[in-house]
């Protein structure tokens, strides 16, 4: 099933892949809740969700992978694999967990090709347990 994570209906956005640190689109994702009307809870925890959102009394749980070391070196495709799988296992192992009942989840990543194409493969899955799919772009963040 292909999704528009590799593309933008924005034509000044480069078809190139966007190298972002963890932390930057953790906080390009928030800016982008708020202003979709999210309360964004400060994170004030090493553990848990990336973020915590909440809107009309529903609660939105976040996990983000980036593609960039700390250093500003691009992750390689094995660090890749074991960044998304880590996020794939932090979601499921959620879902039925007593403190996160009832909420929504929702992943964020980068423009990825390496990303992408993994993401085909789950997002039938995820569409089905209704878990929402930012993808970040430059400037952008487009939900799938």
């Amino acid at each position: 099933m292909p999704t528009n994570c590799r593309r933008t209906n924005d034509p000044s956005v480069a078809r190139v892949p966007v190298l972002t640190k963890e932390i930057n689109l953790e906080r390009r994702l928030r800016r982008h809740l708020r202003a979709g009307g999210y309360a964004v809870q400060k994170r004030i925890k090493a553990h848990g969700p990336d973020i915590v959102a909440t809107k009309d009394s529903q609660t939105l749980y976040v996990e983000t992978i980036g593609n960039q070391k700390p250093s500003g070196d691009p992750l390689t495709s094995s660090q890749k694999y074991t960044h998304f799988l880590r996020m794939l296992g932090q979601i499921v192992l959620r879902l039925n967990q007593p403190e996160y009942r009832g909420g929504n989840f929702a992943i964020g990543i980068p423009q990825d090709s390496y990303y992408c194409r993994k993401l085909e493969l789950i997002l039938p899955t995820f569409r089905k347990l209704r878990v929402k799919v930012y993808v970040c772009t430059r400037g952008h963040v487009n939900e799938l």
